[in-house]
Parts: C-alpha cells; sequence; structure tokens
C-alpha cells in the first residue's frame, strides 16, 4: 500500500462522530479523538531524496497526532547510531534498524533491548497498523467488539501476517490488548 492509501484506509478506520457522541463524548472529545485518526500532509512537501518510504512519510505528512493504541508518531524522525527514531510506544522509542530495516520498540532505559518485534519493513509496519486501527476504533464503540475473541485473534492474525510473519504476534498482541 503507497502512503496516500495509508492515509485514506485509517481516516475510514475511525468510528463516526455520530457514534463517538452517543457513547457520551463531548464534541470537543469526538474532534480529538477523530484526529489521531488523520494523516494531516504538510503545508510545504518536499521531494524525497534517496531515503524512500520513511523520507518520503515524513516530509509529505505531519504523524504527530496518529495514535493507534499506544502507538504515537514523532512529528519528524530522530536518527540515533543503529537506528531510526519514528515514534512511541508508550514512553518506548519506535525505531528501524539502519542496517536491517525491521522496525521495533526499544526500552527507553537500554535502547539496546528490543522490547517488541513490530514488523519486516516500515511499508508492512504501516499495512499492520490499518486492522489494528480499525479494529480499535470499533472497541470504542462497542464493548462486543472487544469481547468478540473470534475477531480479536482475526485481526492479529491479519495484523501479524501484514507484519510478515509469527514473530510479530506479541507486538499486535499487546497493541489491541490482547495480553
Amino acid at each position: 500500500m503507497d502512503l496516500e492509501q495509508f492515509r485514506e484506509l485509517l481516516q475510514k478506520s475511525a468510528p463516526n462522530q455520530d457514534q463517538l457522541s452517543s457513547i457520551g463524548l463531548s464534541k470537543k472529545e469526538v474532534q480529538e479523538f477523530l484526529r489521531s485518526f488523520q494523516l494531516v500532509k504538510r503545508d510545504a512537501i518536499f521531494k524525497p531524496s534517496s531515503g524512500g518510504i520513511v523520507e518520503h512519510f515524513f516530509t509529505t505528512y505531519d504523524p504527530a497526532k496518529i495514535e493507534i493504541g499506544m502507538v504515537t508518531f514523532l512529528s519528524g524522525p530522530a536518527t540515533k547510531l543503529n537506528y531510526v527514531i519514528i515514534g512511541k510506544v508508550e514512553s518506548d522509542p519506535l525505531v528501524i534498524d539502519k542496517s536491517s530495516g525491521l522496525v521495533s520498540v526499544v526500552d527507553l532505559a537500554s535502547p539496546s533491548t528490543v522490547l517488541w518485534s513490530c514488523a519486516d519493513s516500515f511499508s508492512q509496519f504501516l499495512d499492520a497498523l490499518i486492522p489494528a486501527a480499525d479494529f480499535l476504533g470499533k472497541c470504542i464503540i462497542s464493548d462486543d467488539t472487544r469481547d468478540n475473541c473470534a475477531l480479536l485473534e482475526s485481526v492479529i492474525e491479519k495484523c501479524t501476517s501484514l507484519a510478515g510473519g509469527p514473530s510479530y504476534d506479541s507486538f499486535y498482541r499487546m497493541l489491541i490488548g490482547s495480553e
């Protein structure tokens, strides 16, 4: 999926305003919640150089308002010795390994410790976030969604598959609240 498809699918995964209002959220809370599903284009779009999809993502869009479960993105990537920080999972850095391209979450206090492996690549990570965002958006509206074990397992399986395989299962279980 390309970045524009990611943006569109993420926005479509958000509950609608009426659903959010019906569960008691104020108009301000509804707008704030919906912003977490909107990948905003930057005013000044730069042509990406050889940086690939990660550079294109951060130069074309400002993902800082995106929140999918505990995953948030930075406004721009931060380069460290062996990896690029692209976001956070709670307070722990969400990173891309410079040599392998693998996406993972490292311990804030001990960055050499990988807490969760997330995806084979940044592109696969974005792909895997869409079913998670869709599921989490539905959970806000209905407790029945979260309590549906078959649906929960199906979403975890889809996220894991899109991310690159079974080694990513524990991250998506944590993300959508199955662990």
